[in-house]
């Protein structure tokens, strides 16, 4: 968590616990609860990833490089295709509270008009993305270029390629579990 999120929840909490402490002016069950309630939505807001190796699924779709690529120093698509046709992690890297640098295969990826692509060369020009966590879902997100765009598969199920759009097509998802890879 950052400094800030970590003074923050010093405010509502002693020694590390999640009970709220209460200043001396306001007695009411009401300030608890309030209390409570922000300490919560501080916690699941900055429980973002933490930097490091992770797969990245798209429902049953593993989402990556194509194994086989032409040899020139293009950007590459990032497509959604079986879990089989896909072995490489991804390398998370965080930047700040809610922003992140995302590479497959070394190269960080971007938005090139509304195709998802990694970069071989030039990778000054890549995205930041932001990773905002679907209700209810454990470490599923949707991941939101600055602009806005999330990234989205037109085609659930079936090789496409990832695309950056600022609405959902119907039949999409924009809905991406990222997975750990242990160290095994």
């Amino acid at each position: 968590m950052s400094e800030r999120h970590l003074r923050r929840m010093s405010l509502f909490t002693q020694s590390g616990d999640l009970k709220p402490r209460r200043p001396a002016s306001f007695r009411s069950q009401a300030y608890n609860c309030l209390a409570q309630v922000v300490i919560y939505e501080s916690w699941v807001v900055t429980m973002g990833l933490e930097s490091g190796y992770y797969t990245i699924q798209n429902g049953n779709d593993a989402v990556g490089r194509r194994r086989i690529e032409d040899l020139s120093m293009r950007p590459k698509a990032v497509i959604n295709q079986a879990p089989s046709g896909l072995e490489s992690p991804w390398v998370v890297e965080a930047v700040s509270d809610d922003r992140y640098i995302l590479r497959t295969r070394g190269a960080r990826v971007t938005s090139e008009g509304d195709k998802l692509v990694a970069l071989i060369f030039n990778t000054s020009q890549a995205d930041e993305w932001q990773l905002v966590p679907v209700n209810g879902m454990n470490r599923t997100y949707r991941v939101v270029a600055p602009n806005g765009a999330a990234w989205v598969v037109r085609e659930p199920g079936k090789e496409c390629q990832v695309e950056v759009l600022s609405s959902v097509p119907a039949g999409g998802s924009n809905e991406f579990t990222f997975t750990p890879v242990s160290d095994d």
